[in-house]
């Protein structure tokens, strides 16, 4: 009988059944009844073996067991429709249609975390558990080439797909298009979705199918390298083409590739973190997750010289694998000028699909504008008629270029090193390449040529104005000029447009020619001696900005009707500064003001005027005790900084600020949880963190602060939090250390990434195993003596099931023992273990960075695994044997304290070594030979017994207190006799 083969494949060779029961119960199976009890007695009759119908009963019983398919009871008898349903569970179970990823997969965790939450699935230890959301979703992946956009995708879309109806993988878009191939890119789309081939001979008859054939159908599509938007249109026109609940992924070099999808969702691939990039390197290179003997400092050297780009770590990884020191310091100093042809194809695709004029503006910046204000660049690139706006907006399209908080233009490293070299190729001559940015090379042809200049920065110089040769000048920069001690007069006709005069120290008064300026949009005049702010300013039309931050001025006070472009005014640290006036409310176009470390006693109450204002700071201002009521009335207030102040109280007009998404009352004396927020539903961040007077319990219902991320009460009097907590679905952090009323949590929101709870009152650590999101965990417990119940011990095997932590830190009484599956938390790399009653140490997890053990009972330790450790430090521990010192040699920092170890035998192989610290150490008798720690840079050694050792074995700053060897404590110089 087949059957009874069926099962013994099954049992024998793990392969799986799935019954089909074609018109019958599986009842009848199970308990051989209606024509199966007829069929059995027949076979009897004609004198079957009995042996052999026992193994066939057995066989139908197990069968009629299975989970399986009725055709009787699926979409009423039809077959087709029971086959369409097969078809993806039997793939599925072949596995058939998977994409190939390569096996070097290293740090994608949590991208695919987060891509997953995008997409809308419930993803949890690597394995779907549901799709949620029956609408269309789109994603785009986007980043620089090489970053790891298709790699990702393609470990995501493996995830997923056997969860569709149908699905499809379109790869290599942007080069097929090139050669005219998108025909063939839609025949493949439309063949994948029906399961058979199709051959369109017409385009517009393709895009017609996939308009109207797929709208009932639950696909999973991934797009694969699109360049633009008419090549997305070809494939997915609109998201009504496909079914409910189905997901499409595009991947493509620009973050604008989705736009004309309001509902698309996008996620940026960044550069990986540095010890990711150093184990993806290693297996390239060495074979293992960590660098060989000898070979540390070089392999840290090309993950700098890389900037930690997955294509060029593998691509330089496996060229070097194998090879001998000296090719790697070749490859060292090659990667320094160049990236390798292979990830500069790459790279150069990206800045080839630029305009000419965006093309320029990336080889400005590669060359000597990193670091820069764009505000100011784009002057000279104006001038250039270089097109600015369009230019930026597309390097900042295609992630080849970021701007940061402060204006300030940045690059990847490799990005950078690409557009150097295109210049360099220029001409062998400096003299005839565009640019020059090296100094001597500079120097020498601006010697030889003259130019025409539309912006002027003379950082330290001494300064004069030549009125003749200024009269198109936008951009003046005088930053440091420490011999000017009033500004020039400035010609009625002046084009200036931004004036920098920072750090001027001697610099304590504005001419009253300021006042000419009317095209003036940038004034900055921090860190001046400048005590008064002339009238003729209030001439200054256009003015956007002023900055004059640790100045002497002493009040504020605008005339009526003056300013107002105004939109950036920060005073902070003027320490004189003691009155702002009412004329503040003229300024009705600022959105940014603060006033930081000033002695003002409050604000005016025509606050109130500032309609426009986003973000108020009024951080360290000891003299505020109050907010006006009006502070209400300010309904575009984003962000609000009341730390460091003497507020007590917020007014009860803050419930209107509908728009505030930041709160900051660090270190205030407010006394209680003010109610009056608990339904700002924009708030993100609220810090009441160091509010010693804070007490009492969180109010009962904060589900109305539903988009809230981060909720800091650390040094807190309070000692309980509502039950509604677990309600805020985006809560990510979680801070309330030193709070040593608060006994016991409630159930927490599962969204949490960071939670530090520590006080001097725990109760039992209730079980959090649910936190499967948690990166970072903190308990602390600090009870006093007689408060402790040694009877009492703690359990901590759930914790081996937050896979994501990557910071532990338990410092906590009663905790013998850590779970053996401890070595489970793969991510863990900072582990800081102080707990009184800890008796040993399981295998830790391999990859850890810093581990901190104090105060705990240990009596031997291995860290012969820990080959990634950078850092060390053992305080107050028995043991006095320490195994492995030798594997750690990528250890940088060791500090030993109180311990009883006698040796610290193998630790010379960590010669990537740059702090050692040894003190209270009575037992260790001897120091290791540290001469090849070439990166040494101190060396203390305090209170111990250390016998004689040659000189030469103490280094620069090497400090010996109080030990008993021959060598006297010299400071900060080599040890003497």
């Amino acid at each position: 009988m087949e059957l009874v083969q069926i099962l013994e494949c099954k049992q024998t060779m793990s392969q799986e059944i799935i019954p089909i029961f074609y018109d019958i119960e599986p009842l009848d199976l199970k308990d051989h009844r209606n024509s199966f009890e007829k069929s059995f007695l027949e076979h009897k009759r004609n004198g079957v073996d009995s042996e052999a119908i026992k193994k066939w009963k057995l066989a139908l019983k197990e069968i009629g067991r299975l989970k399986g398919f009725e055709t009787a009871k699926i979409h009423n008898g039809h077959h087709s429709k029971l086959i369409d349903e097969l078809i993806p569970i039997v793939q599925q179970k072949l596995k058939k249609g998977r994409l190939t990823v390569t096996k070097y997969l290293v740090g994608v965790d949590h991208h695919v975390r987060e891509i997953m939450r995008k997409l809308g699935v419930v993803h949890r230890d690597g394995k779907v558990i549901e799709i949620c959301g029956s609408d269309v979703r789109i994603l785009g992946i986007y980043g620089i080439g090489g970053v790891g956009k298709s790699t990702l995708a393609k470990f995501v879309y493996n995830q997923l797909y056997d969860r569709f109806q149908c699905y499809s993988y379109c790869k290599e878009i942007r080069e097929l298009c090139q050669h005219d191939r998108i025909l063939s890119l839609q025949n493949q789309l439309i063949s994948d979705l029906r399961k058979g081939s199709v051959r369109f001979r017409c385009s517009d008859d393709a895009t017609i199918v996939l308009a109207e054939q797929f709208r009932h159908k639950w696909v999973l599509i991934l797009l694969d390298d699109v360049e633009d938007v008419d090549q997305l249109d070809v494939f997915v026109g609109e998201l009504s083409w496909f079914g409910l609940g189905s997901r499409i992924i595009v991947t493509s070099r620009k973050r604008d590739i989705l736009l004309k999808f309001k509902e698309a969702e996008t996620y940026e691939i960044e550069p990986m973190e540095e010890d990711k990039a150093l184990q993806l390197f290693s297996k390239r290179a060495f074979g293992r997750d960590s660098p060989s003997k000898g070979f540390e400092s070089l392999s840290n050297d090309i993950i700098l010289a890389t900037g930690r780009l997955p294509l060029a770590l593998e691509v330089t990884g496996s060229l070097l694998f194998g090879k001998l020191e000296g090719t790697w310091n070749d490859m060292l100093e090659k990667l320094k000028v160049a990236p390798h042809k292979k990830v500069e194809a790459v790279l150069k695709i990206s800045y080839d699909a630029l305009e000419e004029n965006a093309k320029q503006i990336f080889l400005d910046i590669a060359c000597f504008l990193i670091g820069k204000d764009e505000r100011i660049a784009f002057y000279m690139w104006e001038d250039c008629k270089l097109y600015p706006s369009s230019g930026i907006e597309a390097l900042l399209v295609m992630s080849l270029v970021k701007i940061g908080e402060n204006n300030e233009l940045s690059m990847h490293n490799l990005l950078r090193t690409l557009g150097r070299g295109i210049v360099l190729n220029e001409d062998p001559l400096p003299r005839n390449r565009s640019r020059l940015w090296v100094h001597n090379d500079a120097l020498s042809t601006l010697w030889k040529k003259e130019r025409t200049w539309s912006f002027l920065i003379c950082p330290g110089a001494r300064w004069q104005m030549n009125g003749k040769k200024a009269k198109k000048l936008k951009v003046l920069e005088l930053t440091g000029c420490s011999q000017l001690c009033k500004t020039p007069r400035f010609p009625a006709d002046s084009k200036l447009e931004r004036l920098t005069l920072e750090q001027c120290s001697h610099l304590s008064f504005i001419d009253k020619s300021i006042g000419n300026l009317k095209t003036l949009k940038s004034l900055n005049i921090k860190s001046t001696q400048i005590a008064l702010l002339p009238e003729e300013m209030g001439s200054l039309d256009n003015l956007e900005e002023l900055l004059i931050d640790e100045t002497s001025i002493r009040h504020l006070h605008f005339l009526r009707g003056s300013m107002q472009q105004l939109k950036t005014l920060s005073a902070s640290s003027c320490k004189r500064l003691a009155e702002v006036s009412e004329s503040i409310g003229c300024l009705r176009s600022l959105s940014y003001l603060a006033l930081d470390k000033t002695i003002i006693p409050g604000l005016p109450n025509s606050v109130k005027l500032l309609e426009g204002l986003e973000e108020l700071s009024l951080r360290d201002c000891r003299r505020i005790t109050a907010l006006p009521n009006s502070i209400g009335m300010l309904r575009s207030l984003r962000k609000m900084d009341l730390s460091n102040t003497r507020i007590q109280i917020l007014p009860e007009s803050i419930k209107n600020l509908d728009r505030l998404q930041v709160l900051r009352m660090k270190n205030t004396h407010i006394s209680n949880f003010p109610k009056n927020i608990t339904n700002l539903g924009k708030l993100e961040v609220l810090n009441f963190s160091g509010c010693r007077s804070l007490t009492g319990k969180i109010p009962c219902d904060i589900s109305g602060l539903s988009s809230l991320r981060v909720l800091k009460l650390s040094f807190t009097l309070i000692f309980s939090l509502s039950e509604s907590i677990s309600d805020l679905s985006h809560l990510q952090t979680l801070h309330l250390l030193h709070c040593d009323k608060l006994q016991t949590l409630p159930k927490l929101p599962s969204s949490l990434v960071s939670l530090c709870w520590g006080t001097n009152n725990m109760s039992l650590v209730q079980e959090l195993s649910y936190l499967r999101d948690l990166k970072v965990l903190e308990l602390v417990n600090d009870p006093n003596e007689e408060e402790i119940e040694l009877s009492q011990t703690e359990s901590f095997g759930w914790i081996s099931a937050l896979s994501n932590l990557e910071t532990l830190k338990l410092c906590l009484p009663n905790v013998t023992s850590l779970p053996k599956d401890f070595n489970a938390l793969t991510q863990l790399k900072k582990l800081d273990l102080s707990c009184t009653d800890l008796l040993d140490l399981p295998p830790l997890p391999s990859r850890l960075s810093k581990l901190i053990l104090k105060n705990c009972q240990i009596q031997g330790m291995d860290f012969s695994n820990l080959e990634t450790l950078s850092e060390l430090e053992l305080c107050d521990c028995p043991a006095s044997e320490i195994s492995g010192l030798g594997n750690l040699r990528l250890l940088q920092v060791l500090k030993i304290s109180r311990c009883n170890v006698k040796n610290l035998n193998d630790l010379e192989q960590a010669s990537q070594l740059r702090r050692f610290s040894v003190s209270e150490c009575y037992y260790l008798n001897r120091l290791p030979n540290l001469s090849k720690c070439a990166s040494l840079e101190i060396k203390e050694i305090n209170f111990c017994s250390i016998e004689d050792q040659p000189c030469e074995k103490h280094y620069h700053n090497c400090c010996l207190r109080h030990c008993d060897c021959s060598y006297q404590y010299q400071c900060g110089g080599l040890c003497i006799l």
